[in-house]
C-alpha cells in the first residue's frame, strides 16, 4: 500500500497516465489542493509553477504539484528544480512523472537526470515505478477494480475479462465499467467479456496481406485506427508512397495520372482532393481499394 505523501519530491515512473493518476490519488488526501503542469509545454514551467513551488501560503495548507511529462525537461530546468525542490515534511509535495516507454524491464529515467542529486538523493520509498499494464499484471488490475466497485465474477469471468482487456488503464477501466453495468447485481460471467471492444491492431505485414487480398473491411478498420493516432505514432501512411502499382492496387503513391494497373473508379476526381488525380501522397481519408481481379470500386467515400 502506498505511503501518504508528506511533502518533498516523489518520482512516478510509468508510461500509463491513468496508473500515475491512481498512484497520486492513493498517496494524497482528497482534500489536498493539487495543480498539474506539463514538462513538454513551450515554454515549460512558467512563473505560476515556480510561485506555487517556492512561496508558502498564509495558512500553510498542504498542496500537491504534479509535473506531467517531466522526462522532457532540459538539464537547466532539472538544476533549477534541484534548488527549489520541497523538503520532506514541508506543505508542498512535488510529483515528477516520467512517462517514457520502458526499455524492456528498465525504467525510463532520462540520462540528463540520472546523475543529478535530485534523483540520486531521493529515497527508494519515494520512487514508484510501473511498466504499465501487461498481460501478467492486468488480472490484478481487474481484481482491484472489482474490489472498488463491489463487482463479483462467476467462474472464468475474471480471466476472460483480463485476457480481452486493452493494455491501457483508462481504456481498460471503461471496458470494466461496461461489464459492471451489464452484470448488475449478478456475478459477471465469461460471456460478458464479449462486450469488450476489440483493440488489438492488425500487424503491419498482416495488413499488407489483407491489402493484396482485397479485404477492404479489415484494411479500412486498420487504416482508420492508424489515422486517429497522433502523427508521430502513425505507421501506415509514410510507407504507402513506396507501394508498387499493380492489379488490385491502392492509390496512395505520388503520380500525375492514373497508373495503368489501376482500373475502375478508384481515381475518380473529387472536389475534396487537393489536386486533379494526385501530385503528392493523398490524405488517407480519400483512398480506397480496387478489387484484386475485377478492378471494382466501392463507388463512394467510406
Amino acid at each position: 500500500m502506498a505511503q501518504p505523501a508528506q511533502g518533498g519530491v516523489r518520482f512516478l515512473i510509468c508510461p500509463d497516465a491513468q496508473l500515475i493518476r491512481q498512484e497520486i490519488d492513493a498517496r494524497l488526501d482528497p482534500e489536498v489542493r493539487r495543480k498539474v503542469y506539463w514538462g513538454d509545454d513551450d515554454p515549460p514551467l512558467g512563473e505560476d509553477f515556480w510561485t506555487n513551488l517556492t512561496i508558502k501560503g498564509l495558512f500553510a495548507e498542504p498542496k500537491a504539484l504534479v509535473l506531467r511529462k517531466a522526462q522532457a525537461l532540459t538539464a537547466a530546468l532539472w538544476d533549477k528544480l534541484q534548488q527549489a525542490a520541497p523538503r520532506p515534511g514541508s506543505d508542498v509535495t512535488l510529483f515528477l512523472c516520467l512517462e517514457g516507454q520502458w526499455n524492456k524491464n528498465a525504467p525510463a529515467v532520462p540520462a540528463v537526470l540520472k546523475k543529478r542529486p535530485l534523483w540520486t538523493g531521493t529515497a527508494k520509498e519515494n520512487v514508484w515505478q510501473s511498466p504499465g499494464l501487461t498481460r501478467k499484471t492486468v488480472q490484478g488490475f481487474v481484481e482491484n477494480f472489482a474490489r472498488e466497485r463491489g463487482l463479483a465474477f462467476a467462474p472464468g469471468g475474471l480471466q476472460a475479462a483480463a485476457q480481452a482487456l486493452p493494455l491501457d488503464a483508462r481504456a481498460a477501466r471503461l471496458e470494466l465499467e461496461k461489464i459492471a453495468l451489464a452484470a448488475g447485481p449478478d456475478p459477471a460471467g465469461p460471456e460478458l467479456a464479449d462486450l469488450i471492444t476489440p483493440h488489438e491492431e492488425m500487424a503491419f505485414f498482416t495488413f499488407l496481406d489483407q491489402l493484396q487480398a482485397g479485404r477492404a473491411d479489415l484494411v479500412w478498420e486498420r487504416v482508420m485506427a492508424d489515422h486517429l493516432k497522433p502523427t508521430g505514432d502513425r505507421m501506415l501512411f509514410p510507407c504507402w508512397p513506396r507501394w508498387p502499382a499493380r492489379p488490385g492496387c491502392w492509390a496512395p503513391w505520388p503520380a500525375t495520372k492514373k497508373p495503368a494497373a489501376c482500373r475502375g473508379s478508384c481515381w475518380t476526381r473529387s472536389a475534396a482532393w487537393p489536386a486533379p488525380w494526385v501530385k503528392k501522397a493523398w490524405p488517407p481519408c480519400w483512398i480506397w481499394p480496387c478489387g484484386p481481379s475485377t478492378g471494382s470500386s466501392p463507388g463512394s467515400r467510406p
